[in-house]
């Protein structure tokens, strides 16, 4: 990652290998820090404490979190015989919620795409298969105005969080 606080560049590995990864405990250190780079980029633009996550404590296998990380093949550096590189261009974390005695619903905590990348269709690609894995989860609040456009487009429902 750049030194420069207002840059925002992107990741690039050949060990990405497909356009949706989940990032598990046990996934590459490569995916992790990629991972890292992007919540960083979210800390950054809306103004939060921490970032949404950190590559060096995701170590235990945790079954209440899952988190994704977005790529694409980049295309500007493709070369022949060699191998492709993927360049990550957002992530993402959902964690369940927990109750007194039990795991309740799924939680998106949080979404960042490159700005260039928002608005082409990355997240509507991958939604479905959110809302087929994590079922009818909650968004966690706050929520930007792209976001809340997105959602009325998609039609999710935003529930109140549970008392």
């Amino acid at each position: 990652m750049s030194n420069n606080y207002y840059s925002l560049e992107l990741p690039v590995s050949e060990c990405f290998d497909s356009e949706l990864i989940m990032v598990e405990s046990s996934s590459p250190f490569c995916e992790k820090e990629a991972l890292e780079t992007l919540a960083l980029y979210f800390k950054r633009e809306f103004h939060y404490d921490f970032p949404a996550y950190k590559a060096l404590s995701h170590t235990e296998p945790r079954s209440e979190h899952r988190c994704f990380l977005f790529t694409e093949v980049a295309r500007d550096l493709f070369e022949e015989e060699k191998p492709t590189l993927y360049r990550a261009i957002g992530g993402c974390g959902f964690r369940r919620e927990e109750y007194t005695n039990y795991l309740g619903e799924w939680l998106l905590c949080w979404v960042w795409l490159h700005p260039f990348l928002r608005h082409r269709g990355v997240l509507s690609k991958h939604w479905k298969r959110f809302e087929n894995e994590f079922g009818a989860f909650r968004i966690q609040e706050p929520i930007s105005p792209d976001m809340q456009r997105f959602l009325q487009c998609k039609q999710h429902k935003l529930r109140a969080n549970p008392t």
